[in-house]
């Protein structure tokens, strides 16, 4: 899948679309103001989640 640019692509579209989906959630579970960007915890949190169900290919 990763050898092909636009399946590559999508993958990547996806993921991101999930972490913009998630990241507000993490960051209010974890007390944290909405508009505070400064901590990396959340994004960190939804990318090793993501990351954790990637197949191997």
């Amino acid at each position: 899948m990763y050898g092909t640019p636009s399946l590559r692509a999508r993958s990547i579209e996806k993921h991101l679309h999930w972490q913009s989906l998630l990241i507000p959630d993490i960051r209010r579970r974890l007390g944290i103001a909405a508009d505070d960007v400064t901590d990396p915890a959340p994004g960190a949190i939804v990318v090793s989640a993501i990351a954790q169900h990637q197949p191997l290919w």
